[in-house]
């Protein structure tokens, strides 16, 4: 019962909804609880141990992330990491040991055709991160005979190497092999010819030293190797297939969410997995790196092309690593563990073909850089300065068919873009139209897609039916758009306001600074919904004869062979991958009913409140009936707490009224969302997220709210400026709607012994009284300064409010003298407050005039 229970629940988180993921913890934490009893021994985590093929960094970032998300956990597996160590053979480990799987390069393959008992469970890097660099001198791989070539040996490890330089009529013995060092010193100081490298590493810091390089890639010459290979023996596949397979499909799980937090599951390697001393930017360098060799925008994370698998096979085969007459044929239905992660061979050309000229171009030019709009959703924008959208997507994958290594711009404005092109400092335009002035000076590939421009108005636009009607008004225009251009030429009557991007023209018409804006349809609604503008709407198709206009690939005219380039790799792309990136940055999700989502969100935060106002309330009625039997001393100290409750319950409901609006506005959207089918699962759950960081926030300030009015007569060490900061976060509100200006100098070494609860009431009393003092002061301030003298720890609350009149200095310590009529004060704060300091902590507490203010010190020992 409790597999087929597991099995039906991974099926539904497996589906990837956010919503999902919270039903599915939910339902196996309740049913956990309800069999615990029963299936005690059953729900105890199965220890395996995973062997990595390198050293801790971001090439294992997805297994790490299953690991600390949970995934593995969930699936009832407990993972261990081992780190590699030089010498060690994954394979020979993994086949010898029991609970054990393995990472491996494209020798496992061999390993298996050499009779290996082993199971390949997934593929994560589609293609090899591994290539030469050489120095700029170098056009072709020819060149390197009789060179010194560093880290290039006749193993099956260097085999991608050997295969590309074999195309070239270089063999192992044309080259002066010269022993890897692991550094880029020899070949900064040019001691060595050639070096190979990771894509994913070494490159970082090359360019970190402004090296110049050119590299020689494999994959450009058709050496594609598989790397990162999840494996584990026949031994643990026959006793334990269900392991297995959810140990493979946890890793999946890892890798996706490790690709789309990259920053998050960076900063866990740096701090729990950085055994290379690695920084934050040579890891999300590689993260970026990794995600372009996995190209998980065609192919699924995890994936196994069986065509690959044969060719890779073959090639070994070829190079005499595999014994040709006795070798174990690679049968997919064997060799795989399980047949479903199969794909289908894609059809697209596994060869371009180049001319001399371009090959020689790629060859010379390591690195390509591309520039990458900041809001041109859905196609090209920025995230953190992170490029994402269906054109970025689409000149990864088309670097990838002809072996260009691209670097993105995310920093440069649109209208600045074409002079970069021409001075150098960008080698491609990502997305921008086509117009005959620029066919002057540009070179375009061929549309990669088209749309219909729009305009949009705030209000549901109902008064604009043709651009004429906005002869007058003004229309917001990114600078350097070809829709510019059309304007000026076709409609001279219309006012343009330049923005630097989309999302700011988007902008001026939501603040009135615009009437409207023109984009294309698509963009305009993904804009709306993506930055949560509901007052905007699109208003009518514009002249398709004008304004109807595709996207394109452009580089310079000078600059011509890189467009061809780029349009042979756009054509070796098939339907299927064209498909594939159209259902993802285009097509509408699968159908869900979030209308039932939404009510149980709702209904959840109805309880959540009902159960916050019910221990408020039960809190309250306990400590009345305490009351009843306190002395006079505390009837009088708890008095005064009442009669601070209402600027209490004020300031709560100042804290409260922000997180509640955004609550509500969240749940607005979200069923607006629902009614245009358009809320995406990944919309949602960022949506979840706000609403439960907003509660959260509600709650703490209903904690701190009830553990001040909570009575507490035990004496505790207190630290002294988290008292005044536990004072300040229960004013908060007050404060900020009286603009209180707050300086504090306080060591946060310095603490008290005593009853910190009531001497942050003390401090409360005195924070109030100074604001309330300051009805007629412009710039109002209150600061805090403590420090340590002669064992006495002093505290000085000193304020700008005008000071006290030293008629009344002297009374201000009696019980029911208060300056406060109007507020209705009760004369007891600054009595209970010097008698909590003088009787209870045996301290002391006065009051003085200064220069245009007043000071509180507070004393103890």
């Amino acid at each position: 019962m409790l597999y087929n229970l597991q099995t039906h629940l991974d099926i539904i988180s497996q589906k990837e909804y956010p919503l999902n993921k919270l039903i599915y913890k939910l339902t196996y934490l309740l049913l956990s609880i309800s069999l615990i009893t029963t299936f005690a021994n059953s729900n105890q985590l199965e220890k395996v141990k995973l062997q990595l093929q390198w050293k801790h960094q971001f090439e294992f970032a997805g297994f790490y992330m299953a690991k600390e998300m949970g995934f593995y956990k969930e699936v009832g597996i407990s993972v261990e990491f081992l780190e590699y160590d030089n010498g060690l053979n994954i394979t020979d480990i993994v086949v010898n040991s029991d609970d054990m799987y393995g990472l491996a390069y494209s020798t496992v393959i061999a390993d298996y055709m050499n009779g290996d008992p082993i199971k390949l469970l997934a593929n994560f890097f589609k293609q090899s991160p591994l290539v030469l660099v050489v120095q700029d001198n170098f056009d072709t791989p020819a060149q390197l005979k009789g060179k010194n070539v560093m880290g290039v040996s006749n193993s099956i490890d260097s085999i991608t190497l050997l295969s590309m330089l074999d195309r070239f009529g270089v063999s192992i013995n044309d080259i002066n092999i010269v022993p890897t060092t692991f550094s880029i010193d020899d070949f900064k100081e040019k001691k060595i010819d050639a070096m190979s490298v990771f894509t994913t590493n070494e490159l970082y810091y090359l360019d970190k030293e402004n090296i110049k390089y050119k590299i020689f890639d494999p994959t450009t010459y058709g050496a594609k190797y598989y790397d990162v290979n999840l494996f584990t023996s026949q031994r643990e596949i026959t006793n334990h297939p269900i392991r297995a397979k959810n140990f493979r499909d946890a890793s999946i799980r890892g890798w996706k969410y490790a690709l789309s937090h990259k920053e998050e599951a960076v900063d866990l390697i740096l701090k729990k997995y950085n055994s290379q001393n690695k920084s934050k930017e040579a890891l999300l360098f590689e993260a970026r790196q990794i995600e372009n060799i996995m190209l998980p925008s065609v192919y699924p994370i995890g994936s196994i092309d069986k065509f690959r698998l044969q060719s890779i096979g073959d090639s070994f085969i070829q190079a005499n690593f595999v014994n040709k007459k006795r070798h174990i044929p690679i049968d997919n239905s064997i060799f795989v563990y399980d047949k479903s992660i199969l794909t289908p061979k894609i059809s697209h050309i596994d060869s371009i073909i180049f001319t001399q000229e371009e090959q020689n171009y790629i060859n010379t030019h390591p690195i390509i850089k591309v520039h990458n709009q900041k809001s041109l959703p859905p196609f090209d924008y920025s995230v953190n300065s992170e490029p994402r959208g269906l054109s970025v997507d689409l000149m990864n994958l088309v670097a990838s068919r002809v072996g260009l290594n691209i670097i993105y711009d995310s920093d440069t404005h649109w209208y600045k873009s074409l002079i970069s092109l021409y001075d150098g400092s960008i080698d491609i335009l990502l997305s921008i139209s086509y117009t005959k002035d620029r066919e002057n000076y540009l070179a375009f590939t061929e549309a990669y897609a088209r749309f219909i421009h729009t305009v949009v108005v705030k209000g549901d636009g109902k008064e604009y039916e043709r651009l004429e009607d906005f002869y007058g008004k003004t229309i917001a225009i990114v600078k350097g758009y070809h829709e510019e251009e059309l304007l000026k030429k076709y409609y001279p009557k219309i006012n343009i306001m330049y923005v630097d991007n989309s999302l700011e023209g988007f902008q001026a018409v939501a603040f009135g600074q615009a009437d409207g804006t023109i984009n294309a349809i698509g963009v305009a609604d993904y804009i709306i919904l993506e930055y949560d503008i509901p007052n905007l709407s699109t208003t009518f198709a514009l002249d398709s004869n004008i304004f109807t206009s595709g996207l394109h690939f452009a580089t310079t005219k000078k600059n011509s062979i890189l467009r061809d380039i780029l349009s042979k790799g756009i054509g070796s792309i098939s339907e299927e991958e064209k498909l594939a990136l159209r259902d993802k940055w285009l097509s509408k999700k699968e159908d869900i009913n979030y209308e039932h989502i939404i009510s149980l969100i709702i209904f959840v935060l109805f309880l959540i409140l009902l159960s916050v106002i019910w221990n408020f309330k039960l809190n309250q009625k306990v400590k009345k009936e305490v009351e009843k039997n306190l002395q006079q001393q505390k009837v009088m100290v708890q008095q005064n707490k009442m009669a601070s409750m209402g600027e209490m319950i004020g300031n709560i409901a100042h804290q409260w009224r922000q997180p509640l609006a955004i609550v509500n506005t969240v749940i607005d959207l979200l069923l607006e969302l629902n009614r245009r089918d358009r809320l995406t699962p990944d919309k949602l759950d960022e949506k979840l997220h706000l609403m439960e960081t907003n509660i959260l926030q509600m709650c703490q300030t209903i904690e701190d709210f009830l553990s001040f009015f909570n009575p507490n007569k035990d004496k505790e060490s207190f630290n002294l400026l988290d008292a005044v900061g536990k004072s300040l976060w229960i004013l908060k509100g007050y404060m900020e709607k009286n603009s209180i200006k707050i300086s504090i100098k306080i060591d946060d070494t310095l603490c008290l012994y005593g009853y910190k609860e009531e001497y942050i009431q003390v401090l409360i009393t005195i924070i109030t009284n100074s604001i309330d003092a300051f009805s007629f002061t412009d710039e109002k301030k209150l600061s805090f300064y403590g420090y340590s003298k002669s064992d006495t720890i002093f505290l000085e609350v000193s304020d700008n409010a005008g000071g006290i009149s030293k008629d009344i200095i002297d009374k201000v310590f009696e019980p029911y003298f208060t300056t406060k009529h109007k507020q209705k004060g009760t004369g007891l704060g600054l009595y209970i407050a010097k008698m909590i300091i003088e009787d209870s902590m045996q301290g002391r507490l006065s009051i003085s005039d200064i220069s245009n203010g007043t000071k509180v010190t507070i004393e103890i020992k």
